[in-house]
């Protein structure tokens, strides 16, 4: 897959339900190998992590009243949205800047290689969220007609 195309499969797997390591690896699925590679890669994708979940949901149970437990999981947290903060700076990255994102030795951004109809629809889509408390649904549905609409009908 070229970065472009993963970028594209990430943003589907955004917009359909469920989480997106599963419709990632569904749509991996059907490009390899049709219905029963979508059904492999989906059960492939599934099955770790559940029993992993299950592993250590039992775990917890059996341990939770410990206090060494409740440390360690408060200690975990601030790294969980580290991880989070970067995947989603990293995927801004990828969709405002398609050709890479170079701000050379001043750190100041260069504007040639931005796409600036995407930052439109993020800031839009910002202050949809944020300031006019529009539901996340219907802001998901615009950006993506949008998108549609300039990528695929106009191009």
């Amino acid at each position: 897959m070229t970065l472009t195309e993963f970028a594209d499969l990430l943003t589907l797997s955004q917009m359909t339900p469920g989480p997106i390591a599963i419709n990632a690896a569904t749509f991996v699925g059907i490009r390899v190998a049709g219905l029963l590679g979508a059904i492999v890669a989906s059960f492939g994708m599934i099955s770790p992590a559940l029993i992993i979940v299950l592993g250590l949901a039992y775990l917890y149970k059996k341990f939770q009243d410990l206090r060494r437990i409740q440390d360690i999981l408060s200690a975990v947290r601030p790294a969980a949205v580290g991880l989070i903060a970067s995947a989603g700076l990293g995927i801004i990255i990828i969709t405002l800047w398609p050709d890479g994102f170079n701000p050379g030795l001043s750190l100041g951004l260069n504007l040639n290689n931005t796409d600036l109809f995407v930052a439109g629809i993020f800031i839009a889509a910002w202050i949809a969220l944020r300031v006019l408390k529009v539901h996340f649904i219907f802001v998901i549905l615009a950006a993506g007609l949008l998108g549609f609409i300039k990528y695929a009908l106009i191009g």
